[in-house]
């Protein structure tokens, strides 16, 4: 399956939960978007982070209706979501653990909070936990850039099951005294000729 093919369906998957919920919330005086152009509008922005200036400027309404239009999506999303974050991890064999990073602008307060190093720029990271049969996304995490990988893990432990098969990369290094069954990659010994300049 290609990204775009994924991409669609993921769309028209979130659409369909948005209109079972959308009734409920639909109060007040009409709304300028769409649910469809609004949902739409959220993935820009999730995936861009652009401006609301320039997606007011794209579909033509004001930046105070772009973004209360991604707030009024957020909040259908959570409420959506919600029930879905408790899903039980017991039930996979094989599941693969990742941590990736989003650069984000540079917050006003607590900056040092949100520096990677790694990136040399602010970023939040989210740590992803799929079903490696399935290839489903059965949960993630979204934690501050400068938290380490292995922490993130650490506080997320509880959930998984002893009888599942963990893939992970080398940050995880540790995560062997919280589960048995884990395929990690061998950490090279570094040698002398890697510190000389």
């Amino acid at each position: 399956m290609s990204k775009c093919d994924w991409l669609k369906k993921t769309y028209l998957f979130l659409l369909e939960e948005l209109r079972k919920v959308y009734k409920g919330f639909n109060n007040g005086r009409p709304r300028k978007l769409s649910l469809e152009t609004m949902l739409f509008i959220t993935f820009i922005y999730f995936k861009q982070y652009i401006t609301f200036r320039q997606l007011s400027f794209y579909f033509n309404v004001s930046a105070s209706t772009i973004c209360r239009s991604i707030n009024y999506i957020e909040q259908l999303l959570s409420n959506i979501l919600e029930n879905k974050n408790s899903i039980q991890i017991e039930n996979d064999k094989r599941i693969i653990i990742d941590v990736t990073e989003i650069r984000i602008e540079r917050p006003k307060y607590v900056q040092n909070v949100y520096y990677s190093g790694k990136n040399k720029c602010h970023t939040i990271k989210i740590q992803t936990t799929i079903n490696a049969d399935s290839k489903k996304i059965i949960d993630f995490v979204l934690d501050k850039g400068s938290e380490h990988d292995f922490n993130i893990y650490k506080n997320t432990a509880e959930h998984f099951d002893c009888k599942s098969r963990i893939y992970v990369d080398k940050g995880y290094y540790g995560i062997n005294k919280y589960h048995n069954k884990v395929l990690i990659p061998k950490k090279n010994k570094k040698k002398i000729q890697d510190f000389l300049y």
